[in-house]
């Protein structure tokens, strides 16, 4: 249930000498060696993501087969060729760069290659792959990005994507601003296993349903956005948004959001201009393109998630899914020490990414 994520973008690595350096070694409250790797993937300028790779050296490697089996494997036997094609593709820990392959079983000795190979991974573009955990820090929950892959390539453009199980009931959608800026705000929680003795609670995640590109006036586009917010429970009817989940209940919805970390790049238009330009304009004295400014225009820095898609495969090939649980019970399950900013706190309203009006979501 927990999110998973693809980054594509150079990997930027902070200085040996800074506050937070590339990497850390020590050893846990087990006395087990530990190491950890972190790391920038800037798919532009103005966005980027902090990813982390973490490792303990133990004396066993708890890990799967390819039958979903749990098996565990000896420290010393972790390089035998024959008990690493046990291992299950998902479970391994993968970098691909200068056209060779390294695959490890065990996440303490992948972080040790990522550390003595830190020069060369430096400025190079990345797929890069993981999942997505909780991470609680003086009683404050944040999701970490932690990847167990990296393949180098020239061919895939840059960007940054993040899949989610999406919770949320009628009373976490948010419309206020669909009239005046075409955006829908969606308090949903996901799930996220914490611990042993915690489990699985269910954390505060919003996300943004962004149409401020889409052409309204145009009927095939209309048609396609419609579809679109139908199978979130949403529903446009004569350009208004009228929630469509049944009150008191809780659904869930499998999504794949852009994620934005960073100031988004604002397309120029008329509407940043002064009315003395926008005469100049009118009475032919001046064009749009002398007004201009030198380089990109960036909107504020926020973090936030936007919607791009979402599966339709069973259960969710009529859309989102109705939840067996109460409101009430499904309140008891949210992890209580979580920060429950809102969409808006999160994103304090950023301008919409430009897109093409075919492509509804960014």
């Amino acid at each position: 249930m927990a999110g998973n994520f693809k980054f594509v973008g150079k990997v930027e690595l902070n200085s040996l000498d800074s506050k937070i350096p590339p990497y850390r070694e020590g050893t846990t409250s087990n006395k087990d060696p530990y190491a950890s790797f972190n790391m920038s993937v800037v798919p532009e300028k103005s966005n980027r993501a902090y990813v982390e790779a973490f490792g303990v050296k133990r004396k066993e490697i708890n890990t799967m087969d390819f039958d979903g089996n749990k098996i565990t494997i000896n420290w010393d036997d972790r390089e035998d060729p024959e008990v690493v094609k046990k291992v299950a593709y998902y479970k391994r820990y993968i970098i691909a760069m200068n056209g060779e392959r390294h695959e490890f079983i065990s996440d303490y000795d992948y972080v040790q290659f990522l550390i003595a190979n830190m020069e060369t991974i430096k400025g190079k573009t990345f797929i890069v792959k993981g999942g997505v955990q909780p991470n609680v820090y003086n009683g404050k929950v944040s999701l970490r990005y932690n990847f167990s892959s990296m393949i180098e390539t020239a061919d895939v453009a840059p960007g940054m994507t993040v899949n989610y199980t999406f919770f949320y009931g009628a009373e976490d959608i948010d419309t206020a601003d669909w009239a005046s800026k075409k955006t829908i705000n969606v308090n949903a929680y996901t799930s996220q296993y914490f611990n042993k003795d915690t489990g699985n609670k269910y954390v505060a995640t919003p996300f943004v349903i962004d149409c401020s590109k889409a052409d309204l006036d145009n009927p095939e586009i209309v048609k396609k956005l419609a579809f679109r917010l139908k199978q979130l429970g949403l529903e446009l009817e004569n350009g208004a948004i009228n929630v469509r989940i049944k009150k008191k209940t809780i659904v869930s919805l499998p999504v794949e959001c852009t994620y934005i970390n960073g100031n988004e790049e604002i397309p120029f238009d008329e509407s940043q201009l002064t009315e003395n330009q926008k005469m100049a304009i009118e009475l032919g004295i001046s064009t749009i393109d002398e007004f201009k400014p030198k380089g990109n225009i960036y909107g504020t820095r926020v973090t936030l998630l936007k919607y791009r898609s979402n599966d339709m495969r069973s259960p969710y090939e009529n859309g989102c899914k109705t939840e067996d649980i109460t409101v009430d019970d499904f309140q008891d399950l949210i992890y209580k020490e979580a920060q429950t900013e809102t969409v808006k706190d999160l994103e304090k309203k950023a301008e919409s990414e430009e897109i093409d009006d075919a492509f509804l979501f960014s």
